[in-house]
């Protein structure tokens, strides 16, 4: 059980001891000084009373820590020591009967109103039974030349008790009225207090939370706060170090720039690739005279590989009109063309005929071109349907493996996890994806190497990977891979991979390509698992 405090309680006893040591002990000079007045044994009886029960108090305080009700048996034992004190100096003419006021006054301190109104009816229940003691001779009466006995007690008797109760009751409700002023006081005061650091857990839970990195400096750069996500960015705590946080991203800053700036934007990639918009703001700090940064750190990595992935999305159904267009416009005049020169081949002269094979051999590559150009402006619509998957793969790998490889053998690893892996999707077209990644993972690797195929499910996505040991693709190329007409390994048009782009497109999905040059290349494909 834990143990607890009240500090108002420990200065009550403690004010009590005072109290009874200093008011008990002047009336025992007087009765010195004076010894007709009282007689001294009921005051030694009254101080060791007091005393005594007082230093109970304090150790049942001190063995049981705060109570309740140890509280309300301090004012009923000290009702009884005022009452016995009046009793003892006159009675219901005693002067002394103003403790009871004083009393109830300094107990508004601790007491609600009603609280104030039920001991000011309990000191009324303590003065009436003196009284009515001593009326009816229930006890004895001490006298003295200072309060002889009365021959007829009822009338001051009554005056004096009806007199208390009303001082009683008044003097709880004139108390009773600052202190609940300033009880009411103090509870708007606890409310707002916790209203207040009610607001502070929130506004700390939604900094800590908050998707971008926040980060408090001086104007040196030395972190004096930082946000859980700021923490992960620079992989530092507050405190740890005085090296500018932003040394940690690689960046240079001129530091001297930020006594006059009141603003800071750029942008920059760490060491481990990403990319963040950074955003500074200056605002004073009065108390030290000088200034504070609030920094606010965004990866903004995803956004830009979307940007990418959009804008090339753009160019490739530009690419896509535009082909389709100059297919169009072609095509007719070719076949014409074509034919003109077979009609030249049957007809022509014997010493032509070479340049007429010429002519035939290129115009039906030009064909060829335009037959490309359809497929990748027109594809065919998707063919959707719920097919195993690594039965796909495994076809698509025995057919790639019967293609010619260079110097070196290739180590084909494949893995489908779990076995019994579906996809809804067109069947023909993701064999062609399958394909035409295969095939450029083999002309990367004339010398041989390790090409890995994988698929898995990963909650609602299909993840295919194709990953070869090759030459891997220059820096430059990555950013416009998928792209049509570029630079092809295959001596092709350069429409492979332009081809996967917009099939993998078509089925919703995404691409991403990783590539270190002489490490060789991966391509990452998600494909929804349920598309309908």
């Amino acid at each position: 059980m834990v143990r607890t405090t009240s500090p108002l309680l420990e200065r009550y006893l403690a004010i009590r001891v005072l109290v009874a040591t200093v008011v008990l002990g002047s009336i025992l000079v007087t009765q010195v000084v004076a010894q007709e007045v009282l007689s001294v044994r009921p005051l030694y009886t009254l101080i060791i009373y007091v005393l005594t029960y007082s230093l109970v108090s304090v150790f049942l305080y001190l063995a049981l820590g705060f109570r309740t009700g140890l509280l309300y048996l301090q004012f009923l034992l000290d009702l009884s020591a005022i009452t016995a004190l009046v009793y003892l100096t006159g009675a219901y003419r005693s002067p002394m009967s103003i403790l009871y006021v004083l009393f109830i006054a300094v107990s508004g301190l601790a007491l609600s109103r009603a609280g104030l109104f039920r001991l000011a009816a309990a000191a009324v229940i303590f003065y009436g039974l003196m009284v009515l003691g001593v009326l009816f001779r229930w006890l004895p009466v001490y006298a003295s030349e200072w309060f002889p006995v009365d021959p007829e007690p009822s009338k001051p008797a009554l005056y004096n008790l009806l007199l208390h109760l009303t001082a009683f009751l008044l003097t709880a409700w004139l108390v009773s009225i600052p202190t609940e002023h300033a009880r009411r006081s103090q509870r708007q005061a606890v409310e707002e207090h916790q209203k207040l650091q009610h607001t502070q857990e929130v506004l700390q839970f939604v900094v800590q939370q908050f998707p971008a990195g926040l980060i408090l400096t001086d104007t040196q750069g030395r972190i004096s706060f930082a946000n859980s996500m700021a923490q992960a960015i620079l992989r530092t705590f507050p405190g740890t170090d005085d090296q500018p946080w932003w040394e940690r991203l690689g960046v240079t800053l001129d530091g001297t720039a930020f006594q006059t700036e009141s603003t800071w934007h750029f942008r920059s990639t760490s060491p481990l690739g990403q990319t963040y918009d950074i955003l500074g703001s200056r605002f004073p700090d009065v108390s030290r005279g000088s200034f504070w940064w609030l920094w606010i750190l965004r990866d903004v990595t995803e956004d830009l590989k979307r940007q990418r992935q959009e804008q090339l999305h753009e160019r490739m159904r530009a690419t896509a009109e535009m082909a389709a267009g100059l297919a169009h416009e072609i095509k007719n005049p070719l076949a014409a063309i074509h034919a003109a020169v077979q009609l030249l081949a049957r007809q022509g002269r014997p010493e032509d005929q070479e340049v007429i094979e010429i002519l035939l051999k290129e115009t039906a590559r030009l064909r060829d071109v335009i037959d490309h150009f359809v497929r990748f402006a027109s594809p065919a619509p998707l063919n959707v349907r719920v097919f195993p998957l690594a039965q796909v793969v495994g076809d698509v790998v025995r057919l790639a493996q019967m293609i010619p490889t260079g110097d070196g053998p290739v180590q084909w690893l494949t893995e489908v996890l779990p076995e019994s892996l579906t996809l809804r999707a067109d069947e023909n077209q993701i064999k062609q994806v399958l394909w035409n990644l295969i095939v450029n993972a083999l002309q990367a690797m004339p010398r041989g190497g390790t090409l890995r195929l994988k698929a898995r499910q990963e909650g609602h996505w299909v993840h295919l990977s194709v990953q070869d040991t090759g030459s891997g693709i220059p820096p430059e190329r990555l950013r416009t891979l998928f792209q049509p007409f570029q630079p092809s390994s295959t001596g092709g048009l350069g429409l492979g991979l332009a081809i996967v782009y917009n099939i993998v497109q078509a089925h919703g999905g995404y691409i991403e390509v990783t590539s270190r040059p002489q490490q060789g290349t991966r391509f990452d494909i998600w494909l929804p698992s349920g598309m309908v």
